[in-house]
């Protein structure tokens, strides 16, 4: 391939200087998974608190345990295990709680969210009891595909050492319920907890895995193969998106969590009629926004917005006497695109909206925020057909409808102008109660969709240097040149 601007800009040393120059800034990062809320067994027996950790089976058919402690060998008591595949350092969950995500061939698919990030590898923790499994895995990424590893995560037998999967602790003793009063420490050097890699796409964003299914040696019965996933870490080569923070003017809490019904029981989406938007969860069976808060955009660059704290503000409406102008900053950048999260309540209504630029100019636009039952719009619905909680003057109550949704307008920016604010100084058109509930922004020299000004856009400007290919030309003037080249460069890291 020929560049070349690579030589005019790196001096004559062309192509391979400027690769250079980007794998000594693209230092991939190691990323722990927060599997806290999916675990769903205690596998692992603290033998320094003797009387008190007593819950949980690793091995349910036969009562035995992991074990911690230096003497005898057992797990560290840091809960601290080192790769060995280049992923870092994993961290095991309390051991006086649940720390262990159990799988066996009943239990389908297991959703396991990651923060947005391309990830060149995933690594996790793995083991089994009462045989091998070798489960399933679906990598879904925010472009809306998916990469499937058929048999692609290996958990053989904790006392199983010829399948070949790396084990990353090894040698250990174990730990056996006796009478269902006490644990006894058995004299082993068995157990291990193995290593297992998914090697993903390096050039798309990550959303989430789900692991299950697959190959279980015992599949019926009270001795069945059940598989174990203790940790999870990633290894991030660029993150995705510009998350715009809104909690200085979030002022309501339009959201009831149903996970934690008892501790959320303020705020109201829709005030005169008590009705709130609803978080699903496991304390009661709903139809809501998902627990984690994350909700896919429809357009691959705006990768996956964040909600506000359920327990807490998450929303701000528009009030002409409380807030005539909402101020919201930004990320100073150059912006391909802005994406708003927005529902009204009591009727549709539409925004006006100042995109305001660093040389003190600004662009006027209109962003529409439906009733969060009107599904006719044409507004793109990244969550739709939800229940909704009502408030009985006594405590929340769901219901079951099956329709409200979030809306997504979008607005573009000018490219070659630096965002430095969003306003919203008013209503243009409607009579309801218009929300915002998130904001996330697309970098303007991010040219591959994948939320990250990066050097894979820098390389795209590059090779078209001269060119009117439409892609690389970020600010539209019909010629891929040195502005196109300095908005990269200036954006450089930008949502990642």
């Amino acid at each position: 391939m020929n560049c070349d601007r690579c030589s005019q800009v790196f001096g004559g040393r062309g192509l391979s200087a400027l690769m250079a120059v980007l794998l000594a800034s693209h230092t991939p990062a190691q990323v722990r998974v927060d599997m806290s809320e999916i675990f769903t067994v205690d596998a692992i027996y603290d033998n320094r608190v003797i009387n008190q950790d007593s819950g949980g089976f690793f091995d349910m058919s036969n009562a035995f345990n992991f074990t911690v402690g230096g003497t005898p060998a057992g797990l560290p008591v840091d809960g601290m295990l080192n790769s060995v595949s280049g992923l870092g350092t994993y961290q095991l969950g309390s051991y006086a709680g649940l720390n262990c995500l159990q799988v066996d061939s009943f239990s389908g698919y297991v959703s396991i969210d990651l923060p947005n990030a391309i990830y060149p590898q995933i690594g996790l923790l793995t083991s089994s009891s009462n045989g091998n499994a070798f489960m399933d895995a679906i990598v879904y990424y925010t472009d809306g595909t998916t990469d499937f590893y058929f048999q692609g995560v290996s958990a053989p037998d904790w006392f199983n050492h010829s399948t070949g999967t790396p084990e990353v602790i090894t040698g250990m003793t174990r730990c056996t319920l006796v009478g269902n009063t006490r644990w006894r420490i058995e004299n082993q050097t068995n157990p291990a907890i193995f290593e297992a890699i998914l090697n993903t796409n390096p050039f798309k964003t990550v959303d989430r895995i789900e692991v299950g299914n697959g190959f279980f040696t015992n599949v019926t019965g009270n001795f069945r193969t059940r598989a174990g996933v203790f940790a999870m870490n990633a290894l991030r080569s660029d993150s995705a998106v510009v998350r715009v923070d809104l909690s200085s003017v979030f002022n309501t809490d339009a959201i009831w969590d149903a996970e934690n019904m008892y501790d959320d029981t303020a705020g109201f989406f829709d005030p005169p009629n008590f009705h709130n938007f609803v978080a699903g969860g496991s304390a009661i069976n709903v139809d809501g926004l998902p627990k984690n808060g994350r909700i896919r955009s429809t357009h691959p660059g705006l990768g996956s917005y964040q909600l506000g704290d359920y327990l807490d503000k998450n929303a701000v409406p528009y009030n002409p006497v409380l807030d005539p102008v909402i101020v919201i900053p930004v990320t100073a950048g150059n912006y391909r695109r802005l994406g708003f999260l927005t529902a009204c309540a009591n009727g549709s209504s539409v925004f006006n909206v100042e995109i305001v630029y660093s040389d003190n100019t600004s662009d006027f636009g209109t962003v529409a925020a439906p009733d969060w039952f009107n599904h006719g719009s044409g507004t793109p619905e990244p969550i739709t057909a939800m229940d909704r909680a009502g408030w009985n003057g006594t405590q929340w109550v769901a219901e079951e409808r099956n329709s409200p949704a979030l809306f997504e307008p979008t607005l573009s920016p000018n490219r070659s102008k630096t965002v430095v604010e969003v306003r919203i100084p008013g209503v243009a058109s409607g009579s309801g109660m218009p929300h915002i509930f998130a904001l996330n922004g697309q970098p303007a020299s991010d040219l591959n969709e994948d939320g990250c000004s990066n050097d894979t856009d820098l390389l795209i400007v590059l090779f078209a240097f001269g060119s009117n290919d439409p892609i690389a030309d970020i600010n539209g003037d019909g010629i891929v040149n040195d502005t196109d080249l300095l908005i990269v460069l200036f954006n450089f890291g930008l949502g990642c």
